[in-house]
């Protein structure tokens, strides 16, 4: 966890990506950033998860909405 930029970390509601975060956070005592994706689709959005995670972390976050970013229809 050395680096020459700021640390920033794709954050999902899932215990892999909860625990690298917040060990930076709280044993390393790193200023991190994090990312998540958004997902229309119950099945797969993990928001109250990763809310639950920047609660407790206080940590600097951005959600990035796919249908904002990307047109899946442009790649067929």
């Amino acid at each position: 966890m050395v680096a020459d930029v700021p640390l920033a970390f794709c954050l999902s509601g899932g215990v892999d990506s909860n625990s690298i975060v917040g060990i930076a956070k709280k044993v390393l005592n790193k200023n991190v950033k994090s990312y998540s994706i958004l997902d229309d689709d119950e099945r797969y959005n993990e928001k109250n998860n990763i809310m639950k995670t920047l609660d407790h972390l206080e940590i600097e976050h951005q959600f990035i909405d796919l249908k904002d970013n990307f047109n899946i229809k442009s790649l067929s």
